[in-house]
This record gives C-alpha cells, sequence and structure tokens, in this order.
C-alpha cells in the first residue's frame, strides 16, 4: 500500500502551487527513497512554476530542485538527474529520486546549509574560485550581495583575501552585508552605484542582476577587469559603450549552472560541502518556513524582502 506524503505540487495548467497530500510511489531500478529534511527555494524553482523552464514536463509533480534528507543514518544532497524540473522534487516529506542525485554531506556541514550547496554553494564557488579566480590582490563589487548566492559568493571573496564591497538597494539590509564582513554600498539604482564605486578600483564585479547594473559594471571596472553575470533579476537587456568596454580589456564571463553534466554537477556540489567544513563559505539561512507556507513564500513582495537564504523545513506544521 503506497504511503502518503504531504508535497507542494504542481497539478495542473493553471501553474498554482498546491499543497496537498500525495501517494508516494515506489522507488524503480537505480532510485531511493530519501527522508527530506530541508529543502531549498531558488529562483529556478519560480521559474519552473511559471512555466519559463521544463514547461512541457508532466503533471502533476512535485517542485523543488534541491534539498537534504536522510537515508538510512547518512545525510545527502539531493540534486539534478531532472529532480524538480522533469520529475518529482524536493517539497515534499519523503522523494523518490536517482541514486544519482545523491552526494553523501561530510560531517561538521550544517544540515540547513547542504540543503544549500547544489545551487547557490555551487554558483558562488563558480563565479568566485573559477571564472573570476579572486585573488587577494582583487577587489571585488558584489551586486545584490544580500541574496543566496550573494551572501555565499561575499564570504568566499573575503575569504580569498580580497577587499569586497556587497551592494543592495535596501538600506534595511545594510546590516547583513556587514555581518558577513564586506563594505557595503547601498544604491538603488544603475546611476548611484556609479556615484558610490567610482574610483574604488574595482577588478571584479559578480552580478546577479543584469539590466543598466550590468553597463554600469563595465564602466566602474578597472582595466583588465573581470564582469561575472550569473543572473538578470533586474533585466535581461542591457546596452553597453562597446569602446570604452574594449579598450580598457575588460572581459565578460557568463555562468548558467543548468548546461553542467552530471559530473560537473557532483564536483561542484562536492567543492561547495568542503568549503563549507572549512569554513570559506558562508550560507545564512535567515527563514525556515513550512510546506504549507510555500505558496505566500513564493509571492514576489515576499522574495524581494528576504536576506540570505529561505529554506522549507518539512518537520514544520
Amino acid at each position: 500500500m503506497a504511503e502518503t506524503v504531504l508535497a507542494a505540487r504542481l497539478t495542473g495548467p493553471d501553474r498554482v502551487l498546491r499543497v496537498e497530500e500525495t501517494k508516494q510511489g515506489s522507488p524503480a531500478t537505480e532510485e531511493v527513497v530519501i527522508d527530506m529534511m530541508y529543502a531549498s527555494i531558488n529562483p529556478l524553482d519560480t521559474y519552473v512554476l511559471a512555466g519559463q523552464v521544463a514547461s512541457d514536463a508532466p503533471v502533476p509533480r512535485t517542485l523543488g530542485v534541491e534539498g537534504v534528507g536522510r537515508r538510512g543514518d547518512d545525510l545527502f544532497v539531493v540534486h539534478g538527474h531532472g529532480v524538480g524540473l522533469s520529475r518529482d522534487g524536493t517539497w515534499s516529506q519523503k522523494a523518490v529520486v536517482p541514486s544519482g542525485s545523491l552526494v553523501r554531506v561530510p560531517e561538521g556541514v550544517d544540515p540547513a546549509q547542504a540543503a544549500c550547496a547544489a545551487v547557490c554553494g555551487r554558483t558562488a564557488i563558480r563565479v568566485v574560485y573559477e571564472l573570476a579566480g579572486v585573488t587577494p590582490e582583487d577587489r571585488v563589487l558584489v551586486l545584490g550581495a544580500t541574496g543566496g548566492v550573494g551572501t555565499a559568493a561575499t564570504s568566499l571573496a573575503l575569504s580569498s583575501g580580497a577587499t569586497v564591497w556587497g551592494q543592495t538597494g535596501d538600506p534595511n539590509k545594510a546590516e547583513a552585508v556587514a555581518e558577513i564582513g564586506a563594505e557595503t554600498v547601498i544604491a538603488r539604482s544603475p546611476e548611484e552605484l556609479i556615484r558610490a564605486v567610482m574610483g574604488l578600483g574595482v577588478t571584479v564585479v559578480l552580478d546577479p542582476l543584469g539590466g543598466s547594473y550590468t553597463a554600469a559594471a563595465t564602466q566602474l571596472l578597472a582595466p583588465y577587469g573581470t564582469l561575472v553575470i550569473y543572473g538578470a533579476s533586474s533585466s535581461a537587456q542591457t546596452e553597453l559603450d562597446v569602446r570604452s568596454f574594449y579598450r580598457r580589456n575588460i572581459r565578460a564571463l557568463g555562468y548558467g549552472g543548468v548546461m553542467e553534466g552530471h559530473d560537473e554537477v557532483r564536483s561542484g556540489i562536492g567543492d561547495a560541502l568542503r568549503a563549507l567544513v572549512e569554513g570559506n563559505m558562508r550560507i545564512p539561512v535567515r527563514d525556515r518556513v513550512s510546506l504549507s507556507a510555500l505558496p505566500a513564500v513564493l509571492e514576489p513582495e515576499r522574495r524581494r524582502s528576504a536576506i540570505g537564504k529561505t529554506i522549507v523545513d518539512v518537520s514544520l506544521t
């Protein structure tokens, strides 16, 4: 007899998230059942809900692309192999997932932070270490520094010995930037950003905002500086002064985790977990919500006001 579990599911063409009791299927070959503890909430989940990603995947299905749970006595990160995209995901009390989507969590890692390691942590590792190659000589500006990746990337850049500024458009979030250890730049617009940062000799800009902020970043960078773009929460369109860009030998790099293969994903998750163990990265989890609260938490206004990561705690009612 199938077990009934509580899950947050996309149930029809109206793209409405419903939290409901559903029957838990039995695992097939090379699948396992995970008792979920925490599941992360990512922009990718909102794109899936809106039909912008995996729009042709079957419904009904449970959403949630990453999380952490137990199998026996062991703790695992759950991510990849279609979890939360083409098949049921992690926003559930239990999840039936491919065994290849599991990465063991080492001792010493906070399970709540491990729940964010696959997307947020992996992205921070890629943009700070691999693409920007941040060193103690760098002067790094992190745009959107109070977001999930922004907080993690800020902590990584600081652990590399770099001088770091964190930008936020909300003065009420300035304390969160200071808590991580970065200098705070309050800028509600690209124009304010240019006035606040021009002349600081920034060598690296980490940009999840896009739009006019990307254009402003190219103006702020010192010659031979590096711009890493990993999001477009402000706008997907921008207009660059191309001559200023190439005459100062600025390089622009992009990162999108959905392009990585299974081995790359697992390697990136492992790197993120090691950074958490070694204390080189922090992923501040500021809010823990129940499965039942998910529809309200995903409202745009609630997401804009969030600092760090919000996770689903499946033990909450």
